[in-house]
């Protein structure tokens, strides 16, 4: 399953309900954690990227202008991550046919770079397999990487599920890359607060 071309998906539309302000533009060193993610991602040099936007999309744009990306506006992102998946899908489809495999990812992993990135695709290139994910406390999750031939099934996920549930279901036929900082995600004010105070640890 081999992929020659192939793109990044940012999934950035959800409204971080238990945080209480956009977990996007959360100051992250002289930035914030969507152009965190824009950049490891452009950087990666994996082909184009396209940020899904929803909730706050009108307060993440200009953040994201002299940047080269595709911003894909997900207008059904109260139904959840799985609505965002699709748009990701259908814009490459539309405007990269070619595309044969996809990167998904999302903004509130501030420890995940460049090498993790690079990591899963010689990993699903070394080992032929339908998809390949980060796992962080034994379980597979994003960043994620998927070949064209699960695209179908990506598209059948439903709510606020996201590739998780797929990548769980496909545990025994995908590649793995031990990620234990991608655990470490930002979902309240105490989980940034705890980052925050790891950024100053010497």
């Amino acid at each position: 399953m081999k992929i020659d071309q192939s793109g990044i998906v940012i999934l950035a539309a959800g409204n971080s309900s238990r945080l209480g302000r956009p977990k996007q533009l959360l100051p992250f060193g002289s930035s914030n954690l969507i152009v965190r993610a824009v950049t490891t991602a452009i950087n990666s040099g994996k082909g184009p990227v396209a940020v899904v936007l929803g909730a706050f999309a009108d307060e993440i744009l200009p953040h994201l202008s002299g940047f080269p990306v595709h911003t894909v506006f997900n207008q059904d992102w109260p139904s959840g991550m799985a609505s965002s998946v699709r748009n990701g899908i259908d814009f490459f489809e539309e405007l990269y046919p070619d595309t044969d495999g996809l990167l998904f990812m999302v903004c509130d992993q501030p420890w995940l770079d460049e090498s993790v990135v690079s990591g899963l695709f010689s990993l699903q290139s070394t080992l032929n397999t339908p998809a390949a994910a980060c796992v962080y406390a034994g379980i597979p999750g994003t960043p994620a990487l998927f070949h064209r031939s699960v695209f179908h099934a990506l598209r059948q996920l439903e709510g606020d599920k996201g590739a998780g549930k797929l990548l769980r279901e496909m545990s025994e036929i995908i590649a793995k890359l031990d990620f234990p900082a991608g655990m470490n995600d930002i979902d309240t004010e105490d989980d940034y607060q705890t980052f925050l105070k790891r950024l100053s640890l010497p």
